[in-house]
């Protein structure tokens, strides 16, 4: 026999409408492929040159990440969208969310990368161009879904 259940109305607590909203309105963002401000040409020279070149580009490229998510985080804080209530469980979401994404490069890159290229003489400078490639999508995806410079 069915047990009967009370006609109950769903609706969403507001940070999952907030986290609606931030998805709907940042996905015509999201569909706009952005280019890295500086794609830096590391092809040529031997293979330490490269692995300084890609090392460099992708340092520069962490610096700018770090910045962009400083930035999605301040306005967070002015923002309408997020309840002032819930800013604190969205920005602590938003950190773990950055520490998956952090893993991920790093099993990507610092992993998988250094298997494919049996650490032979070019997994260091694959390894950073890998580094650089991640850290470029991230920050694009940073400021492309939160609208930030």
């Amino acid at each position: 026999m069915r047990e009967k259940r009370p006609n109950m109305k769903h609706t969403p607590s507001s940070s999952a409408r907030a986290v609606l909203f931030l998805i709907v309105s940042a996905a015509p963002a999201l569909a706009q492929g952005r280019e890295p401000r500086h794609q830096p040409d590391c092809s040529g020279g031997s293979n330490v040159e490269i692995t300084r070149c890609t090392s460099r580009a992708y340092e520069t490229a962490d610096g700018e990440l770090n910045r962009v998510f400083q930035a999605v985080l301040a306005e967070s804080r002015r923002s309408q969208d997020v309840p002032p209530a819930e800013r604190p469980r969205w920005e602590q979401t938003l950190r773990d969310a950055q520490r998956a994404w952090i893993a991920y490069r790093d099993a990507d890159c610092c992993g998988l990368i250094r298997h494919e290229w049996q650490s032979g003489s070019g997994a260091s400078a694959a390894k950073s161009g890998c580094l650089y490639d991640r850290t470029v999508e991230r920050t694009n995806e940073l400021t492309a879904r939160y609208n930030v410079p």
